[in-house]
């Protein structure tokens, strides 16, 4: 199945979603704060310094696309989302970047620090933002700029990065975006009005739940070679199904792959009843980093409840099937190709 296909009959997205996109997380942009004036100096970037007060400029955040790349997921990952950066729609991805310059101590990030983060999906292949826009950031400005959110503005940017549209500090919408960073330092990682990154994606058994509504990406009969043993790769009369529950989960960066948040549950039946079901899901974070951070389970077949989970389940039989996977003619970071992903097929 076409990816065009996928989502070409997708309805528009509603423009409460889509605000509600702005609010939080990295960047809470679509407020209405006024640009400041620049005091004298300037940093070579773009951006003003005083020394004590850096107020960012376009130029400073037009090449956040070179700078590191510290996280990616998709979904409601992280709780403290809510509503915001489209955090409830499995269909929109969110990349964070960070400056040379953002690296906190113990007394927090320095003045001049800037994370930008774009939140995305992708539309006939092709990555797309929400209309209202998808690329925020915050920028360490310090000096007495907004002492009740640890002195970040918070901007803004149009989509290709190369304009401020909005920026604000503590009335950026409406204090929203103070708000929803105070709890960061709450979050292990976390700290300075900045939520851990990258993040570390615990699933619960909720998340398996109604998996049978996901995506089916491959239904088949067919004894794969690189089975092995697994997956009653002895009955050839077995169907195994292949579930994804965020069908444009895309692996398009080989250091990334997927996700953090991508989970994807396979499902045997034999003889018209299911007699095994396992997942595997991109925890992330420093959680099996030898492995690209995915996470093993086995779930029981009568209530999908976790019965085991684990970096080296099975004896690490998980890691070692699933490594074969990383070759780009077999599938994408771990995940085997399947017929209907969009992305790895």
């Amino acid at each position: 199945m076409a990816l065009h296909g996928l989502l070409s009959t997708k309805p528009p997205l509603p423009p409460v979603a889509l605000a509600f996109g702005m609010m939080a997380l990295v960047a809470c942009g679509g407020g209405s704060g006024s640009a400041p004036a620049s005091p004298a100096g300037n940093t070579g970037g773009g951006g003003t310094n005083s020394g004590t007060e850096f107020i960012a400029s376009a130029q400073d955040v037009a090449k956040y696309g070179t700078w590191s790349a510290v996280d990616y997921s998709i979904g409601g990952t992280n709780p403290a989302l809510g509503s915001a950066h489209m955090g409830p729609d499995n269909a929109f991805s969110r990349r964070i970047f960070k400056s040379a310059s953002a690296v906190p101590s113990s007394s927090g990030y320095p003045v001049g620090s800037i994370l930008v983060k774009e939140t995305f999906t992708w539309q006939n292949g092709v990555k797309t933002f929400p209309a209202t826009g998808g690329v925020f950031a915050m920028a360490k400005r310090g000096g007495t700029f907004n002492p009740q959110g640890g002195g970040w503005e918070w901007l803004a940017l149009s989509n290709d990065g190369s304009q401020i549209m909005a920026r604000g500090g503590a009335d950026m919408m409406s204090g929203m975006c103070n708000a929803c960073h105070t709890s960061a330092a709450a979050q292990t990682g976390g700290s300075d009005f900045v939520f851990p990154h990258p993040f570390e994606y615990a699933a619960a058994a909720t998340d398996f739940a109604n998996y049978r509504n996901w995506s089916l990406i491959q239904d088949t009969t067919t004894v794969s070679p690189y089975l092995g043993g697994a997956h009653k790769s002895s009955d050839s009369t077995a169907v195994r199904r292949i579930y994804k529950k965020q069908l444009l989960a895309n692996p398009d960066t080989a250091q990334a792959g997927y996700p953090v948040g991508t989970i994807v549950v396979k499902e045997i039946q034999q003889n018209g009843a299911v007699t095994e079901i396992t997942a595997m899901v991109k925890r992330g974070g420093t959680f099996n980093s030898a492995n690209n951070g995915w996470e093993w389970f086995t779930l029981d077949p009568a209530t999908t409840g976790i019965m085991a989970r684990g970096a080296d389940l099975m004896s690490g039989m998980c890691n070692g099937c699933h490594s074969l996977a990383k070759t780009s003619t077999i599938g994408a970071d771990y995940v085997f190709k399947h017929p209907l992903d969009p992305f790895n097929h």
